[in-house]
């Protein structure tokens, strides 16, 4: 066999592979969306970690002990001097990556912020697939792109953010403020490894059902339960 016929047997075999994978990576599986007073989680991935965030702060991340603040919602009047739940959900390049909304109501914020450039989410990968814990000491939590939206409902705003890998150059989302959305709803999505963040006021009143390690499904695992 020669050279070049051998080379386009490699070249054939790896552009098949990788167009296998991305059929896989764009997926969209059919998921059933709970009904009742539950915040479903935003992503496919598994839970790095649910920091109990004090009153007047919204940290993104703890990072040596320091808090890192999620400025673009501490700037917002409605979510100065709240308290609540932060839950970091980390998605692998295997996972779905098809965001979707946590809970039914209006969009009332939505903002991008950029980064000069990302920095990578492989440790985090690591740490996940080998188990190490806690999930929690990251460089990227600060400082990648990442883009977050409000979500107005009668008991307050909850806030999701998207959080870019290295490899990521956009971060989509298909909804706009003041459009009405629905519990489950796909809205957006990250390609390859990234991040979902999700900020839950404390005047949901929630009983958490998930802890750190579990593995989330987007709009049909239970994150959290509220009352009315």
């Amino acid at each position: 066999m020669g050279t070049v016929k051998v080379l386009l047997i490699v070249i054939s075999t790896v552009f098949i592979l990788f167009f296998c994978w991305r059929i896989y990576f764009l997926r969209n599986p059919k998921r059933t969306i709970p009904e009742g007073n539950v915040i479903v989680a935003p992503a496919d991935g598994t839970i790095l970690y649910i920091k109990n965030i004090s009153r007047g702060e919204i940290p993104i991340a703890l990072k040596n002990q320091t808090s890192i603040p999620l400025t673009e919602i501490t700037g917002i009047g409605e979510f100065k001097n709240t308290s609540g739940f932060l839950i970091g959900i980390f998605m692998s390049p295997m996972s779905v990556h098809r965001n979707r909304i946590p809970v039914s109501g209006e969009i009332v914020f939505k903002k991008y912020l950029t980064a000069p450039f990302n920095l990578s989410m492989v440790k985090a990968t690591t740490d996940i697939l080998l188990k190490r814990k806690p999930f929690n000491d990251y460089e990227f939590y600060p400082a990648n792109e990442r883009l977050t939206i409000g979500i107005r409902t009668e008991k307050g705003i909850i806030s999701v953010t998207q959080i870019a890998d290295k490899w990521i150059r956009k971060i989509v989302s298909w909804i706009d403020i003041g459009e009405r959305v629905t519990k489950g709803q796909q809205y957006g999505m990250i390609r390859f490894g990234s991040q979902c963040d999700i900020f839950i006021p404390d005047n949901f009143d929630i009983q958490i059902n998930v802890k750190p390690g579990n593995y989330m499904y987007a709009g049909e695992t239970v994150l959290a339960t509220y009352t009315t």
